[in-house]
């Protein structure tokens, strides 16, 4: 019995001391448990604050793209005024250059002719299945205000150029090139 007692009590022995070691191993696995969830609520964290950069960076792409095409529509828009200011300076511009003369009043009369003048017979308003092609009257009437505004500012330019190259025309030379 006292053998029996001696192996008994070697085996309590063992099973504490293994008992000892699986509570280490477990207050370790414990301690692991807790450092991977603070880990995992740190990561939430940031994806959760990065989530919501990537929305705010998502609006204010669209804000700054919706800018740049209403800026480009804008751009475009003055181009296409100036195009058409340029063509009718152009006009004014070869009617004086193609006749000589400077300003009389006259010639501002046969300028805005040449300006109000409808389109000629010539040209066809028809697409391809022979219909005509119509503008809508209000928008024909805007663009009729529009032209007309233009043709005002335009005709007045041109006769303040016309009276100051008159003008240049008219005054003596002070070059020591002979003139014919």
């Amino acid at each position: 019995m006292q053998m029996q007692l001696s192996s008994r009590s070697g085996e309590v022995t063992q099973l504490h001391q293994r008992l000892q070691r699986l509570e280490q191993e477990n207050d370790d696995l414990q301690t692991r448990v807790r450092r991977l969830k603070a880990t995992q609520e740190d990561l939430d964290n940031k994806l959760e604050r990065a989530e919501e950069q990537l929305v705010f960076a998502q609006q204010e792409f669209d804000d700054f793209e919706s800018q740049v095409e209403e800026s480009t529509q804008q751009s475009r828009d003055q181009i296409q005024d100036l195009t058409a200011n340029v063509t009718m300076y152009q006009t004014f511009l070869s009617y004086i250059l193609q006749t000589g003369k400077p300003y009389t009043a006259r010639t501002v009369d046969k300028l805005e002719c040449i300006i109000k003048e409808p389109p000629s017979s010539d040209t066809d308003d028809t697409d391809e299945e022979g219909n005509e092609n119509g503008d809508d009257d209000t928008l024909e009437d805007g663009c009729s205000q529009f032209c007309e505004e233009q043709r005002t500012k335009l005709c007045t330019k041109v006769i303040l150029l016309t009276v100051e190259w008159s003008d240049i025309a008219t005054a003596p030379c002070t070059c020591n090139v002979e003139h014919v």
